[in-house]
């Protein structure tokens, strides 16, 4: 008991006090506080538990491990919340936070009066720390309580897990005594076995019963609390990520409480969850199909309660899990994007409308201005790309992961396949150097001084609304919002259009690999003629075994091929809208630059570059698929299908079929992106500037 008493030492002493930063409401962790019958309760189950546990010898290492487990865990929250001490109570007491009254950190002296001086000076600082400390005690000493509790439960599954694994094993050595033994003495062993299992299964079921017991106790304990905390981390988070960076730096020690906070709750209930399910997995597995009726009745009981979740439920709705932070993270994820765009909408549209009514535009002020909208268009097209696909994006990369396991199995072409790789690598790498090559020209054009000192220059439409752009501090704040703006939108753009490259070059690579791998097949259904050629009754062993390996290597193909088919359909749609309207737009920006002058053309050559460049990445890659796409349907028609036999003809035939389909990808489901549609595109604008200009 000396483990036990020492892991379970620190529910019973309240933990030293360290800085919490943040001022959550207090009335349900007081709750928890005075629900001190309902905790007493709690210890004892849990030193009862433990007790028990400590009677498995054998087990005594994986019992202290854990329960080292558990302190470190606590640990690492210890840690967390002191480091942050050091940040949050000097920001909190220094001089300005002390003689400036509109600081938020003033609140708990207002009405002291001046705080400039002494004596007002030390009492609010002693204010201040006081209360940070209280609630930093309380804050503590509560999630210290529930993280131990529930570390210690998971534990106790994974030791009662342990238990019913050996069970089986205990059998099977039993077993073994038993078939040497005598016919005499056999039904006197197995009527011992099934007495030594019967008590085993009682202890197991006396701590399983405890273990519900106690989550249950647990659950009515910290239900109201752990809500409660949970809503403010979420509430914080969400009100901090909205801020400049300037200023979540200077909240990070809320921020990194609430994360800190939200995850350690979240991965400890994980841990429990999971130990549960491991326990459900070992009470199924332990061999009950050689045990007596008495015995598997037990099983069965003690299998319909295992069966039963173990959640821990925030506020009895939420439960706390990994699934719930990797949500909290992709709402926030959402949050910002969101807000994100809002900001962009705010700089953009306001200022080009702004812009409009402050004003007197000609014919090439209205057209850069439209430039400017086809430009936010294709923002928006992107973030809200990003923000509703991601679950649709992570199916065809789990499609892409076994197509690639599948394609390693072939080594002969493993060089080959890297060395095409390698070049898709390249290609977009080509695309993030001219990328950042056009924000470096674009950035340093569009805060010179002259257009500072011009409002009426279209490259300063995000600042319209400020005056006086050529003084600071406008001009330093016109000239953030430019460069904000400007890597925000080149961030998504090479986010986006990376994907569709990768993807789309992995599925020309594929196609490729496919058709090498197919041609092959002719060479090897010779090769049986030839390794039996010497008697007749050889020649037919040798085509067999050539049959058998053509037969082996088709089901492998049509197994890739048809991952591929469908990774090709979820890749259309997931591209198919955002393609369309990145095209449209790009051919939009491309009609209205080139009616322009030459001396306006150039001012707007980053944006004419990008519109051009993004065109012919798209309609390239997408012409090398189709190549490769034909190239296998010739593999397969070529692939030597007159030595097979029936049946793998008519697997030839279906793969024929399939592949004769055209493998194509339109834009919006109308303008097919290959070289000829590019061709088409470019002469189309030809003929369009030359008739404007006339």
């Amino acid at each position: 008991m000396s483990d036990s008493s020492s892991g379970l030492s620190i529910i019973s002493q309240p933990p030293p006090s360290a800085s919490s930063p943040l001022h959550q409401p207090t009335p349900a962790f007081i709750k928890c506080l005075l629900s001190t019958s309902m905790v007493k309760e709690i210890i004892k189950l849990i030193k009862t538990l433990d007790s028990l546990a400590q009677e498995t010898a054998n087990l005594m290492d994986k019992y202290k491990r854990s329960l080292a487990g558990v302190k470190r865990f606590i640990l690492v929250f210890y840690m967390g919340v002191i480091s942050e001490m050091f940040i949050y109570i000097p920001t909190h007491t220094s001089t300005r936070a002390l003689t400036d009254p509109t600081l938020y950190r003033m609140v708990a002296c207002v009405g002291i009066g001046q705080t400039d001086k002494y004596p007002n000076k030390g009492i609010c600082k002693g204010i201040i720390v006081l209360e940070i400390w209280l609630m930093a005690t309380v804050l503590i000493y509560i999630t210290n309580m529930f993280l131990l509790l529930i570390g210690h439960l998971a534990a106790m599954y994974e030791l009662l897990a342990e238990e019913m694994t050996d069970v089986s094993q205990q059998l099977k050595a039993d077993s073994d005594v038993v078939e040497e033994s005598t016919s005499a003495e056999e039904e006197t062993q197995t009527l011992l076995d099934q007495d030594l299992v019967r008590r085993h299964l009682q202890k197991v079921a006396i701590r399983h019963t405890l273990l519900l017991v106690t989550i249950g106790k647990i659950k009515k304990v910290y239900s109201a609390c752990t809500g409660v905390d949970f809503a403010f981390n979420l509430i914080t988070l969400f009100a901090i990520i909205i801020l400049p960076a300037q200023d979540i730096v200077k909240m990070f020690a809320y921020l990194g409480f609430a994360i800190l906070h939200f995850f350690l709750y979240c991965i400890a209930c994980q841990r429990l969850e999971n130990a549960s399910q491991k326990f459900e997995r070992a009470v199924y597995c332990c061999g009950w199909e050689d045990f007596d009726v008495v015995n598997r009745k037990s099983v069965l009981i003690m299998l319909v309660q295992a069966q039963k979740p173990v959640k821990i439920l925030a506020a009895g709705i939420l439960p706390m899990n990994i699934r719930s932070f990797g949500t909290g993270s992709t709402v926030a994820r959402g949050c910002v994007a969101v807000i994100n765009l809002i900001f962009i909408t705010y700089m953009h549209m306001g200022g080009i409308v702004a812009y409009v009514l402050s004003y007197e535009l000609d014919l090439i002020a209205k057209i850069q201005i439209t430039v400017y909208i086809t430009w936010y268009i294709e923002y928006c097209n992107f973030l809200l790309w990003l923000v509703s696909t991601r679950p649709a994006m992570k199916e065809v990369i789990g499609l892409i992961r076994e197509s690639d396991l599948l394609a390693n199995e072939n080594k002969p072409l493993n060089e080959k396949r890297r060395s095409l790789l390698w070049s898709i690598t390249l290609v977009i790498v080509g695309f993030y150097a001219w990328i950042l090559i056009e924000m470096s020209f674009y950035v340093p054009t569009h805060i010179t001084a002259k257009i500072f000192e011009d409002p009426t220059i279209y490259g300063t439409v995000v600042c319209v609304g400020m005056d006086n752009l050529g003084t600071n501090p406008n001009k330093a704040i016109c000239g953030v919002e430019v460069t904000i703006y400007v890597w925000i939108f080149g961030t998504l753009v090479m986010y986006y259009t990376a994907a569709f490259l990768f993807l789309i070059g992995y599925l020309t690579v594929t196609y490729t690999l496919l058709a090498e791998e197919m041609e092959c097949f002719a060479a090897q259904s010779i090769s049986g003629d030839d390794i039996s050629n010497e008697r007749d009754t050889k020649r037919t062993i040798g085509l067999q075994l050539d049959q058998r390996l053509v037969q082996d290597r088709l089901r492998t193909l049509i197994r890739r091929y048809s991952l591929l088919l469908m990774t090709t359909k979820k890749i259309k749609n997931l591209f198919s809208v955002s393609i369309g309207v990145d095209t449209g737009v790009n051919l939009t920006l491309v009609f209205i630059i080139v009616i322009l002058p030459p001396q306006d053309i150039l001012k707007l050559y980053a944006y004419i570059g990008f519109a051009i460049l993004h065109m012919t990445l798209y309609c390239v890659a997408c012409q090398r698929l189709e190549d490769a796409s034909r190239r296998f349907e010739l593999a397969v028609c070529c692939c030597g299908w007159e030595d097979f036999d029936v049946s793998n003809r008519k697997s030839v035939l279906v793969m024929l079929m399939q592949a004769q389909k055209p493998v194509n990808f339109p834009a919006a489901g109308v303008i097919m992106l290959n070289v000829k549609s590019l061709g088409e595109g470019i002469q189309a604008l030809y003929k369009f500037a030359a008739a404007f200009k006339a």
